[in-house]
């Protein structure tokens, strides 16, 4: 009948689940650091998610107190009159309350991973756009034979010739794209191979373009030779630090250069994962990859290209129009000629901008709705965790006015009991984020965001006005709770 009276026992630590909340947090840090290849990085992040909420919850109520202990051992420390009742209290409230900091940590993980991914990817939308389509309409057309590419570009210059328009900043060049997976410097590109590394943890899959190196020196505008066996190099979304890159079934290039930028290739800004360019010598060595690939792969081998884009002067919407009758004429191509049709693929940035802009549009709603959801819930959390434990904590602070504790200490003492208890969620969700970024920028990579610094950005700002919004709760807490505690 009087059990709230009786005293509270005072809460062990235990250590075995602090050391193993310690141990999963790092292994879940680890893969977010480890991790490279986007398209892995989509598994291991949701694996990362969990053991990070498993082990935050287990360094927040085991912990937690195991900190107090050592804390309460310090007797520099601990035998202060701020830190003597705040380190008591906080022992006992972790015991019981450390799910509750765990969840205000989570949530507001959760908050800046959302946000500040969303913003980003609306932000950063037309920079993606324009490396989705480095040109306003762009001609993809699966073949590199003269008869094939002279129709295709031809149907462009009747369209452009019919509206009375001219093609601008012109880009015109041939490549070959196969996959292969990395070992080293090493390329495998036996497909059961393949397979097997893309069962591991950390598969290292990339994009290979072959392009001839009078096409590099016409794009780029320099006067670079080669000899037999060497090769020009170009990474995008990764980097590649071997001076050699041995192909298998065919031989060795060796690394002459690595080219600083090649922006315009337009060609990889929409695969997820990393890309290798090789410039090699002629358009004879291409070849030859061709007819190795196409032994290798058989029926699903890849195509010669020849990628022709321009831009255009007039507005989007007879950009639109152009491309509509390059389209139709173009169908009417493939049923005159189905001997030498191979494909084409049409591309218009006007076209598609409304869609590409509703999506990340979509997300960057999603990101708002579900960032004020997580701080509503973390605000909540906050607040009446404070009120319920300032009527629990009143009857103590009167017992400690009536022994000599005065105002100004049990403010002071609640100022740094509250201010431990609060901001502990939030450093920990700032080194959470911290870890994560690695893996979540490489996920936006799937987007088409490639711009790290953007996002570091973004994350910082976020962070900063999270952090604002945090401290406003805190202030509006911490005085509820003393004048309930203060009577």
């Amino acid at each position: 009948m009087k059990s709230e009276n009786s005293g509270e026992k005072p809460p062990k630590a235990n250590y075995v689940l602090a050391v193993l909340g310690a141990l999963i947090l790092g292994a879940a840090y680890f893969m977010a650091v480890y991790i490279k290849e986007p398209l892995s990085a989509v598994f291991a992040f949701f694996i990362a998610v969990l053991m990070v909420i498993a082990a935050t919850y287990l360094l927040f109520i085991s912990g937690s107190v195991a900190v107090c202990r050592v804390l309460q051992k310090n007797k520099n420390y601990y035998y202060k009159t701020n830190h003597f009742i705040s380190v008591s209290q906080m022992a006992y409230r972790m015991k019981r309350n450390g799910a509750g900091l765990a969840s205000i940590c989570i949530l507001s993980t959760m908050v800046l991973v959302t946000l500040s991914s969303t913003i980003c990817l609306y932000i950063g939308e037309e920079d993606m756009l324009r490396d989705r389509y480095p040109r306003n309409i762009i001609l993809d057309t699966y073949s590199v034979e003269e008869e094939m590419t002279t129709l295709t570009h031809k149907a462009a210059e009747d369209a452009l010739e019919k509206f009375g328009e001219t093609p601008k900043n012109v880009l015109h060049y041939s490549y070959l794209n196969i996959t292969g997976g990395f070992s080293g410097d090493r390329v495998i590109l036996d497909s059961n191979r393949i397979s097997e590394l893309e069962s591991s943890f950390n598969p290292d899959i990339r994009q290979i373009f072959f392009m001839s190196l009078a096409d590099y020196n016409r794009l780029t505008g320099k006067n670079e030779t080669l000899s037999e066996g060497e090769a020009i190099i170009y990474t995008a979304k990764d980097q590649y630090n071997y001076n050699t890159i041995t192909l298998d079934e065919y031989g060795t290039f060796a690394i002459k250069k690595r080219a600083e930028d090649f922006s315009d290739c337009g060609t990889d800004a929409m695969i997820g994962i990393p890309s290798v360019y090789l410039f090699v010598k002629d358009e004879a060595v291409i070849k030859e990859l061709y007819g190795l690939q196409l032994g290798i792969y058989g029926q699903y081998h890849s195509m010669m290209h020849d990628y022709y884009g321009f831009d255009l002067d007039c507005d989007e919407d007879k950009q639109i129009e152009i491309n509509s009758e390059i389209f139709e004429s173009i169908k009417k191509l493939k049923a005159e000629n189905p001997v030498i049709w191979s494909g084409v693929s049409l591309n218009c940035a006007a076209g598609d901008k409304a869609d590409f802009y509703a999506m990340y549009g979509g997300l960057f709603f999603l990101g708002i709705l579900l960032g004020s959801v997580f701080i509503a819930a973390a605000v909540l959390i906050m607040y009446y965790k404070q009120i319920s434990e300032g009527f629990e904590d009143k009857s103590k602070f009167e017992i400690l006015q009536k022994v000599g504790m005065t105002k100004d200490e049990i403010r002071r003492s609640i100022n740094s009991q509250v201010l431990t208890v609060f901001f502990a969620p939030l450093a920990a969700a700032g080194i959470h984020m911290a870890f994560a970024f690695g893996i979540v920028s490489r996920l936006l990579t799937l987007f088409g965001l490639t711009d790290a610094g953007l996002f570091a950005a973004v994350t910082l700002c976020c962070f900063m006005l999270f952090g604002i919004l945090y401290t406003a709760v805190y202030l509006i807490t911490s005085g509820s709770y003393y004048k309930i505690v203060s009577g």
